[in-house]
């Protein structure tokens, strides 16, 4: 509705963010939910100093340390920017705001918690059922755009592997 557009227009603000930028660290407590507009967003966690990455985040995706964000406490991952992007910025008051006086909105919420809660889901099952050339393989069906975009050390850890472990994942699935 026209309401809608405005209280977008007037109340939700598009920031740029630089390659490399941090959303949110590890420790933060989080006070925003992200909708990536333009650009790549990694959910990493820090392990004994080497990062790894968890998933990542594109267009018209939304992110956040949602336990941080919901309980008030510290994340335990981090938010960083692969890519140039540009992102709204929902912070809690106006994302309570929108809720709370536009219904469209708590049920497009719903059905976005909804689709990240199957992401998450089919992430942990690949991990119980299938092994790394499997996931790697699934990786290029489902998000091809994806290696072009990411580091492959990144996507290594996205997999559960190391660099060189893709390499060779990569070898051997060109020799077939």
């Amino acid at each position: 509705t026209e309401a809608e557009k405005e209280a977008l227009h007037t109340q939700v603000r598009v920031q740029s963010f630089s390659k490399g930028q941090l959303l949110l660290e590890k420790g933060d407590v989080s006070t925003a939910i992200f909708v990536i507009i333009k650009g790549c967003v990694r959910l990493y966690y820090t392990v004994e100093g080497e990062e790894i990455t968890s998933i990542f985040y594109l267009e018209n995706q939304m992110v956040s340390s949602y336990k941080s964000y919901i309980r008030q406490e510290p994340a335990t991952h981090s938010l960083q920017c692969i890519e140039d992007a540009e992102i709204a910025v929902f912070d809690q008051k106006t994302a309570y705001y929108f809720l709370a006086h536009f219904p469209r909105f708590e049920a497009l919420a719903r059905m976005i918690m909804e689709d990240e809660l199957a992401l998450y889901q089919d992430s942990l099952a690949s991990f119980v059922i299938n092994k790394p050339d499997q996931r790697y393989l699934h990786l290029l069906e489902t998000q091809p755009d994806l290696l072009a975009r990411v580091p492959q050390h990144a996507l290594a850890r996205l997999i559960g592997v190391t660099p060189e472990s893709l390499s060779r994942i990569r070898k051997r699935l060109q020799e077939r």
